[in-house]
């Protein structure tokens, strides 16, 4: 046994963060607000307008209305007081303002919004956006039961970070990116059971239910570190809004700009029908929303032809998901007037189709458990699907669009599904659980997906990793020392027989298997000198006969039997490690891993949809 330096012992070929998606134990930095809330918060009279420098709320109160932030160098410390409004957003940060942050607010009501003041007539987008807010930062709250959006950055806002954050139990989506958003971050936050009921505490059913974070025409979002669990519709939607409401509502907004290069990496997707969903209204019956937009489809579509037959049985698709008959028939039958004409007919006959923009997104070493429909839903142009860990049986990727491939010729394009792992024992193999519609997508690339190990302390170490494991979980079970091997993982087979994540007590040293020597039957002394060299772990000349035989390879002809990789073991699944080369983490900013299975912390308006 020979001693090493445990700052050197490295893991090679996987991201960190899937060695740690599952691992008891793994520990996040704290979400929510660092000051605990008060069991009986007392009211509280809200401080006087304007707010600027520091602004600190005294820590057991709850401050009924809204607080306005409109000023520069600005810190809302609310201390773990309780900021709540009944009429309109809880805290607004408004106007061509520039260095704004809010902490230790626990926030219920209307939520936070970040948004420039209103449009002016005839303006452009890229004019507004240059007067709306900037290096605005949310840190710290915790938004709860809010009757609309939990956190909402409002049009054209610009680079806002949301993060170390609890969002949950919002009447729309958790957190939404209103259009012409730019450069917004939301990181490390927990985003959980949104999207479940309207303003007016009415549930929300099939098709109106809502996503943790909605993606409507923005770009360049940032959307790293955070827990999605139990969201109504999904985790992450992407789309362009359809300007909606564009002839009852004049003054409404087209969306220009699409949702496109957003990059969502380094989460954990849990217990919702969809985790991630680009263009996540393609192929939608959008004929109640009155839209605005140009369509190239003959609508109405009549629903006979509107879709392939074989549609409901894709897997990963929607048996109707064209369909608001579900959302109707509910409201009729609590005797509620149905939207937008009275119609609660449980059926239809055809639909209404306008295209959708989310080109050129990223989902990237993301962990998807417990996913009811699908993982990741593509429904737009080259997108790039790699290094994700998914874990159970379910349809991890999905890539078509029936409506857009079979009235316009427009099947999706360029996907890439590359480099990601699984762990499901059931299973071929990952294509077993790609749903790729046929005749609905061109060029998608898919190779390298490979089946996880699953650790024995209930970790996940990726296809073409290793990782330490000791013999004992204190040193003085073993000698007096910590003993490790490296475990190799490679196609679902973990290398090696150590069980334990960690040792304590003694140095550390790295197990040597012993050298075994084993007598030819017959040969002369050359024969029996490369035998001694290939048990001791030499590389033989690729021209012997024992390398073209597999003699002396782990489970070959000849070959050791052992369970932990020894001689020229090693040197095989090093070739293999080498034949299957993995993307390096994106260089953007550092992996953070997403933390342990469970993990984390604990009016129906028009503006969020």
């Amino acid at each position: 046994m020979r001693s090493r330096e445990h700052a050197r012992l490295g893991l090679t070929a996987v991201p960190l963060f899937l060695l740690l998606a599952l691992a008891p134990g793994v520990t996040r930095a704290q979400r929510g607000p660092s000051v605990p809330a008060a069991a009986a918060p007392r009211a509280c009279e809200l401080p006087a307008a304007p707010l600027s420098g520091t602004v600190t709320l005294e820590p057991d109160c709850r401050y009924e209305g809204t607080l306005v932030l409109d000023d520069n160098d600005t810190v809302l410390d609310c201390a773990g007081a309780t900021v709540a409004s009944t009429s309109g957003r809880s805290i607004r940060v408004v106007g061509d303002i520039h260095d704004v942050t809010i902490r230790d607010c626990y926030v219920g009501g209307g939520g936070i919004s970040v948004a420039p003041a209103a449009r002016r007539p005839d303006e452009d987008d890229d004019s507004l956006r240059a007067r709306a807010p900037k290096n605005v930062v949310i840190e710290g709250c915790h938004v709860a039961h809010t009757f609309m959006t939990g956190v909402f950055l409002g049009p054209c806002s610009v680079g806002v970070t949301v993060r170390r954050s609890i969002v949950e139990d919002a009447a729309s989506a958790g957190i939404y990116l209103e259009w012409g958003t730019q450069h917004a971050v939301i990181e490390d936050n927990l985003i959980v059971d949104n999207g479940f009921r309207y303003g007016d505490g009415l549930p929300r059913v099939d098709w109106q239910r809502r996503e943790g974070l909605a993606i409507d025409a923005a770009a360049y979002t940032v959307v790293a570190g955070n827990t999605f669990r139990g969201n109504a519709f999904g985790g992450v939607f992407l789309y362009k809004n359809c300007w909606e409401f564009a002839h009852g509502d004049p003054n409404g907004p087209q969306r220009l700009q699409h949702a496109h290069d957003n990059v969502i990496r380094d989460n954990v997707f849990e217990d919702t029908p969809i985790g991630v969903w680009i263009a996540a209204r393609q192929a939608r019956d959008l004929g109640v929303w009155d839209c605005g937009d140009p369509t190239p489809y003959p609508n109405p579509l009549p629903l006979a032809e509107a879709f392939p037959e074989d549609y409901p049985a894709q897997p990963g698709a929607f048996p109707a998901p064209w369909d608001y008959a579900i959302d109707y028939l509910g409201r009729g039958l609590m005797g509620l007037p149905c939207e937008p004409a009275g119609d609660c007919a449980p059926e239809r006959e055809s639909v209404w189709i306008w295209p959708d923009f989310a080109e050129d997104n990223t989902v990237i070493r993301n962990r998807f458990e417990r996913i009811e429909v699908t993982g990741v839903r593509v429904e737009d142009d080259r997108a790039h699907v790699s290094s994700n860990l998914f874990v159970g049986a379910f349809p991890y990727v999905y890539v078509g669009t029936p409506f857009r491939s079979r009235w316009l010729d427009q099947p999706v394009r360029g996907t890439v599904v590359a480099d990601n792992d699984f762990v499901d024992d059931a299973a071929p193999g990952f294509e077993a659980h790609l749903s790729l519609a046929v005749g609905e997508h061109v060029d998608t690339d898919v190779r390298n997906n490979a089946r996880a190990c699953v650790l024995p302390w209930g970790g996940v170490l990726a296809s073409g990793g290793e990782i330490l494991a000791y013999r004992a979980e204190a040193a003085v079970d073993d000698g007096g020392a910590c003993v490790f091997e490296r475990r190799h993982c490679w196609e679902g087979a973990l290398a090696g027989s150590f069980g334990f994540a960690a040792c304590s007590g003694g140095p550390e040293v790295e197990y040597e298997p012993p050298v075994v020597v084993e007598e030819p039957d017959a040969g002369s002394e050359d024969d029996v000198a490369d035998t001694r060299e290939d048990d001791a772990g030499a590389v033989p000349d690729p021209d012997s006969d024992a390398k073209r035989s597999g003699s002396g390879c782990g489970g070959g002809p000849g070959g050791p039997a052992s369970g932990a990789l020894a001689g020229l073991a090693i040197v095989a699944l090093a070739d293999r490690l080498r034949r299957r080369p993995r993307p390096a983490p994106s260089g953007r900013t550092g992996a953070r891993a997403p933390g342990a299975s469970g993990g984390g912390s604990g009016g129906r308006g028009r503006g969020a949809t």
